[in-house]
């Protein structure tokens, strides 16, 4: 049976190490003593794993089943399947665990740069032209009081021009000019 360089720091990792030491081969055995190189955001890192990461990962695995058999509060999980899960978590180089950078030190993701996009200026803009109560032209004043004028929709529709704010629609009537329709 091949040494394990995994450390159990609860009773329940303590199981899971007790029966995964027997089902580990010498190369599965390779991969959790020294783990494996991997590539992440252009760099080879080393992806090493431990009994932490396999709970949560076990975990993980559990909430899926309890979502798909929307059983509740309760589940319950046959040992097999979670000694197949921690042989699955161990052996699958895409699962990651702790990762160090070459040198041995710890991996941190890098920030990324955030680019302020023109558009948001251009929105800026906008907006703050509208801080300003809209100037309601006479002709525009017209067409909403004419509107506002007449008789009620059926019931069948859905309209209401009593919804709207004038200043909201002078504002549209602003900006969209003969573009907009007022009825």
């Amino acid at each position: 049976m091949p040494e394990l360089n995994l450390t159990a720091k609860t009773k329940e990792q303590e199981i899971v190490l007790q029966h995964l030491k027997p089902m580990v081969s010498d190369t599965l055995a390779e991969k959790i003593n020294n783990g494996v190189k991997i590539q992440k955001d252009g760099k080879t890192l080393l992806n090493k794993k431990d009994l932490d990461g396999f709970i949560e990962y076990a975990y993980a695995e559990a909430l899926k089943i309890s979502k798909d058999k929307k059983s509740g509060n309760t589940l319950a999980v046959d040992g097999t399947a979670i000694m197949g899960w921690a042989i699955h978590y161990f052996e699958e180089d895409s699962i990651e665990g702790n990762l160090y950078n070459e040198d041995g030190t710890e991996y941190k993701i890098q920030p990324s740069v955030t680019v302020k996009a023109p558009a948001a200026t251009y929105v800026s803009k906008l907006l703050s032209d509208y801080t300003e109560e809209p100037k309601i032209d006479e002709q525009l004043e017209q067409k909403i009081a004419a509107v506002m004028e007449q008789p009620e929709q059926d019931e069948d529709d859905d309209f209401d021009i009593e919804a709207f704010n004038t200043s909201a629609l002078a504002l549209l009537y602003e900006k969209l000019g003969n573009d907009i329709t007022l009825r």
